[in-house]
């Protein structure tokens, strides 16, 4: 029977067990965006030192630092002694250390010296719960930049007052522990001879981490680390896994260890690609393994009970809120814009997880925006809000990105959007305030070089999956409006309870997007080289299979007469409350849905 793959091994043991795994991150995670190890900043500190001693220092110490610095010094060099000779003040060593270790502008614009994929896949695993402790021997603090990008403020041991005044690991969200200081501590651990051995306070927690937890190494050669090697190697016990990423041939050291944890080796093509792997399989396998759909009823239920009862509105912002954060959790692991998108296959199954991970939102959405008598109409635009913005963050640090998946990071949102939508129509009047309130309250930074835009702009049936890629993706349905078509069946039985009827559930779709089509007109109508657009969706081919009955679009002009500037897109000022130029609108989308249509 042929091996499993160490790297799925990896996955389903993370997976499986919450927290129980610690990483052990070597200067290989954080020396693809140019930061320097601390050797290399010393060579660079004495070449300073060097300069400013005259030409002759300058030439001696260009060759070999150390060696000019011990015979002038009488001493070898080290990071502490270094800083202090050339700072006194915490200010002026800030400032001295920041070129080597903070992006000027040219650098962040290169993406040098800002977390990198790695970095970036390692804080989605702590801010999930996957992984609980890093060890580092980095002076670097990419790995806390890259947490509190995903909302996390991990707890940061360095020293051992920091450690004696921690909280036990286990009730951390995430934990870094900096082996060999912090950039901007001059006690560092630099030289072979302060490697040689920890503080007693530092061993102790390393005897526990190491003897309570499985272990995952990357970027570390053990080559220089003879205290790291020591706790490694005294740990008595292995209770869970150790697993050890490498690139190209194994110390001597590292294969001494890897014997005596019984460690799985890994072949690795770099840091990056083995966190964005192990990240993407625990979140595949975190999709497989989704709550049951009865865990959706007991939500739902749950807000039932606090909608009509006041002194739970606390409580229901919370459970919204909660499950919201949840389903971004869940996206972020599914989603990594850099990964190609071929096969479009992947596109498709991409999508089916993503309904799944939002599932509970979207029922919520409905159930709330449906029952909710006013009191919570906050509520709802905040959520939306906040799921919509999932992608915000995550376009800002990646670099390069497919298209695709920054459109289909949109797709939970767009879900939740036409959920509530079309929960707000089925209450009729009583629907309007909130249904304006969706389409136009909700402010969302999609675009990395505008500024905010609302749902009925940015949450369209052409904006997540544009259609010439939807009825490229295998298995869809293809047709004249597919991603219409799609969230109209995807949907269906979320609004069942307040749909019941097809046919009271084909007008509701038709009417929501009717409307989301002329406030995306009235949008569009405030933009510079304005030419009328508005997206039509399912209408456009069945108005001709209604046989002479009204369409939403004829529905909506009888309530146009009938209210005129009072009607519910006029009354918050979009075609500047003027019923004439809602009128030229209205007739403007008709010819769109005319040419549409199935004789087009």
């Amino acid at each position: 029977m042929p091996a499993l793959d160490p790297l799925l091994s990896l996955a389903l043991a993370m997976q499986n067990t919450h927290g129980a795994y610690a990483l052990l991150l070597g200067s290989g995670v954080s020396r693809p965006a140019s930061i320097p190890t601390g050797w290399e900043i010393v060579e660079d500190l004495v070449r300073k030192i060097a300069a400013l001693e005259g030409q002759d220092a300058t030439a001696a110490a260009a060759a070999n630092p150390a060696e000019w610095y011990s015979h002038r010094f009488g001493a070898p060099p080290t990071y502490s002694q270094l800083i202090e000779q050339l700072a006194n003040t915490q200010t002026e060593r800030r400032e001295l250390l920041r070129p080597y270790f903070e992006p000027n502008e040219e650098e962040r614009a290169a993406n040098l010296k800002v977390p990198t994929p790695a970095h970036r896949a390692i804080a989605r695993l702590m801010r999930d719960g996957i992984v609980g402790v890093a060890l580092t021997t980095n002076f670097d603090r990419l790995l806390e930049t890259a947490l509190v990008d995903v909302g996390v403020a991990p707890s940061i041991l360095s020293t051992a007052d920091s450690i004696n005044g921690m909280l036990p690991l286990r009730l951390e969200r995430a934990t870094i522990v900096k082996l060999h200081g912090d950039y901007l501590d001059t006690r560092i651990r630099n030289t072979d001879e302060e490697l040689e051995h920890y503080d007693p306070t530092l061993d102790k927690l390393l005897d526990s981490v190491l003897d309570e937890y499985g272990l995952v190494v990357c970027g570390w050669s053990a080559k220089w680390d003879a205290a790291l090697r020591s706790a490694i190697t005294r740990c008595p016990n292995r209770r869970f896994s150790t697993f050890w990423a490498t690139h190209g041939e194994l110390a001597t050291e590292a294969r001494d260890l890897i014997e005596r944890r019984k460690a799985q080796v890994i072949e690795i093509e770099s840091a990056d690609a083995f966190f964005d792997a192990v990240a993407e399989k625990v979140a595949t396998i975190e999709s497989l393994s989704l709550p049951h759909p009865l865990s959706t009823a007991v939500a739902v239920a749950t807000m039932k009970r606090y909608l009509p009862a006041p002194e739970q509105r606390i409580r229901l912002h919370d459970l919204i809120t909660d499950e919201v954060t949840r389903a971004i959790g869940r996206v972020t692991q599914l989603v990594n814009v850099r990964e190609s998108p071929e096969p479009l296959t992947k596109v498709r199954e991409r999508m089916t997880q993503l309904e799944g991970a939002t599932e509970t939102v979207t029922a919520l959405m409905a159930t709330g925006v449906f029952w909710d008598d006013g009191a919570h109409r906050n509520v709802w635009t905040e959520a939306l809000e906040y799921l919509g913005n999932i992608g915000a963050g995550m376009l800002r640090s990646a670099g390069s990105r497919y298209e695709i998946w920054t459109r289909i990071l949109r797709y939970p949102a767009q879900l939740a959007f036409y959920a509530a939508g079309l929960a707000a129509v089925a209450r009729g009047k009583d629907g309007e305030e909130v249904l304006l309130d969706l389409l136009l309250k909700p402010r969302l930074r999609l675009d990395l070089n505008g500024g905010p835009t609302s749902p009925a702009w940015s949450l369209t049936v052409e904006e997540a999956v544009e259609p010439e890629i939807a009825r490229g993706i295998p298995g869809w349905a293809g047709g004249y409006t597919p991603m219409s078509d799609h969230l109209w069946t995807v949907l269906r039985p979320v609004l069942s309870p307040f749909l019941r009827e097809q046919a009271t559930y084909d007008d509701a779709f038709d009417r929501f997007e009717c409307l989301v089509a002329l406030a995306y007109a009235a949008i569009l109508e405030t933009r510079p080289h304005y030419h009328f657009w508005a997206p039509p969706g399912r209408l456009a081919w069945r108005r001709e299979r209604i046989f002479g009955s009204p369409t939403a679009i004829d529905v909506i002009g009888t309530d146009i007469d009938r209210e005129g500037a009072n009607w519910l897109l006029l009354r918050r000022g979009l075609f500047d409350g003027s019923v004439d130029k809602l009128a030229a609108a209205r007739e403007q989308f008709n010819g769109i849905l005319n040419r549409r249509g199935l004789g087009a």
